[in-house]
């Protein structure tokens, strides 16, 4: 299988203190300089296996104001994904979040990554928002938008978290 086929690029972004560097640093090597990408965006690989298969999940990691266009060449890989992190234990971080999706769903237009996930970070802390908030917050970012939860700080259903993007990107899901 081609190098193309075994990777999956995740544009990666959310509110403040959601706990997205934590994300990425538990499974994630040392950052690597792409050519595909601007300044200003770090990226972290980590290994995810799908159905006994490694591929290598790229994180670019951006911040909310970073001009999009710099990534014109990652929209265009084969296994593309759009990740909206967020504090489960801050009401605040899921209205950034949908702040951040909407201004990026607006500036991408009909390039926005077809597979879409919101990202609840800090299980291991008690939840400050009703589900009912998340899930309008999956409804604005419409189809092919999934959500998971996880402990960026310990670990809960990280793995589990990071094998079920590689699953719905690869269209393996189960």
């Amino acid at each position: 299988m081609a190098k193309e086929e075994k990777d999956i690029h995740i544009i990666i972004t959310g509110s403040r203190n959601a706990g997205i560097s934590s994300f990425i640093n538990q499974k994630a090597g040392e950052y690597e300089a792409h050519d595909e990408s601007g300044m200003g965006i770090d990226i972290q690989s980590a290994p995810v296996y799908v159905n006994n298969a490694e591929y290598n999940i790229l994180f670019y990691e951006i911040a909310s104001t970073f001009p999009l266009d710099s990534l014109k060449k990652i929209f265009q890989k084969k296994h593309v994904g759009l990740a909206v992190m967020f504090d489960l234990a801050n009401p605040v971080s899921l209205e950034f979040a949908e702040l951040i999706y909407t201004q990026i769903a607006e500036k991408l237009g009909t390039k926005l990554p077809r597979i879409k996930f919101l990202l609840g970070s800090h299980l291991d802390l008690p939840k400050a928002m009703p589900q009912e908030s998340i899930d309008a917050l999956i409804s604005t970012m419409g189809g092919n938008t999934y959500y998971l939860e996880f402990s960026a700080k310990t670990g809960e259903r990280l793995s589990e978290s990071l094998e079920q993007m590689a699953k719905r990107i690869l269209g393996k899901s189960q």
